[in-house]
């Protein structure tokens, strides 16, 4: 499935939306069942806006709603929560979506950080190992995002769970890390040094 995109788009995850929206997916599509520029597939939800101005205040919303824009506090460096899609693709970096400029669409992409599937994502909820691997990343701070400086401890929320995700599927535990850096930060970002204080922190993951 996809959906098709137009010059500024604004596109959620639904079963993040089923999480994090007041009221879930059913009081979001009637909260906007009468917003021309919104539509959906089965997996993604897409707002337009006509100008920056619009769109930049429309982020701000589903933030206050408490989506998670993107990684990196102090210099935004992906899309995390939901991602911003203009004439060029992504505004930012972002794993979990798809955008064929040709056909002017953008699908979901599973399996990947912003969302796992609803089906096998973990969270830090309940999970006291999860928080455990959270709290060390935060420590750590392998990608520099300045985490500690703003004590943005859920940065690494989502990656500490990918990383149980991948030691789950009995993934050696650096390869494991390297594959949750790569979901959040990209390939060129999740450096073999970032791995590496990540595993050297005292008392560390594993």
């Amino acid at each position: 499935m996809a959906i098709p995109v137009e010059m500024l788009n604004l596109i959620v995850p639904i079963h993040l939306i089923e999480q994090h929206y007041p009221g879930g997916w059913e009081q979001c599509r009637r909260d906007h069942q009468d917003c021309p520029s919104a539509w959906h597939d089965e997996q993604l939800f897409r707002l337009g806006a006509m100008n920056g101005m619009d769109m930049m205040l429309m982020l701000e919303h589903w933030k206050e709603l408490g989506f998670k824009a993107h990684f990196g506090c102090g210099k935004p460096s992906r899309w995390r929560e939901l991602c911003i899609v203009d004439i060029r693709g992504p505004t930012l970096p972002c794993n979990w979506i798809t955008v064929d400029l040709k056909a002017r669409t953008a699908s979901f992409k599973p399996d990947t950080a912003a969302g796992h599937s609803p089906n096998h994502r973990i969270t830090t909820m309940n999970n006291p190992e999860a928080e455990r691997i959270s709290r060390l990343l935060f420590d750590a701070d392998p990608m520099h995002t300045c985490c500690r400086q703003n004590d943005c401890i859920d940065e690494y929320d989502a990656i500490a769970a990918d990383i149980i995700h991948g030691l789950a599927q009995g993934k050696p535990l650096k390869q494991a890390i390297k594959q949750a850096l790569t979901h959040a930060f990209g390939k060129e970002l999740a450096t073999r040094s970032a791995v590496q204080r990540t595993l050297t922190r005292p008392a560390g993951i594993g």
